[in-house]
């Protein structure tokens, strides 16, 4: 490899500490923006947009229907979760029939305790707090 002066010099203008000395000295024609296509950008420009006008319409299409499933997915998952939990008071309480007392146990004594419900798990009766 062989190092050969040149007349020509990459300066990095965002890296160095004197930029604004150096964009004094180094005239506008050189520290100007450069395209990335050439005096071609218009015809690059209309031939993205061109194919964007094509998918696009697709693609919000394709994310509607996406949205409407995951949209339909929770409200069912909602639903099933609600009537889970609906499910669970039923048999805390004592079942659709109307075997419970609305939460209120009555003790061997005749007394009511609000708030315990008592449930038969193998045979035996536990007594829960239900807030």
């Amino acid at each position: 490899m062989e190092h050969a002066d040149g007349d020509r010099f990459l300066v990095n203008m965002h890296a160095i500490h004197n930029a604004s000395l150096i964009r004094e000295t180094v005239g506008a024609v050189y520290r100007g923006p450069k395209s990335y296509f050439g005096a071609d950008q218009r015809s690059h420009h209309n031939a993205a947009a061109a194919k964007l006008r094509v998918s696009g319409p697709k693609k919000r299409a394709e994310a509607n229907e996406k949205r409407k499933a995951t949209r339909a997915r929770n409200k069912s998952a909602k639903r099933a979760q609600a009537a889970e939990e609906a499910n669970t008071l039923l048999k805390m309480r004592g079942g659709p029939d109307g075997g419970s007392d609305g939460g209120a146990t009555s003790g061997g004594d005749g007394s009511e305790s609000e708030g315990e419900v008592e449930c038969d798990s193998g045979g035996e009766e536990v007594a829960m707090d239900v807030d």
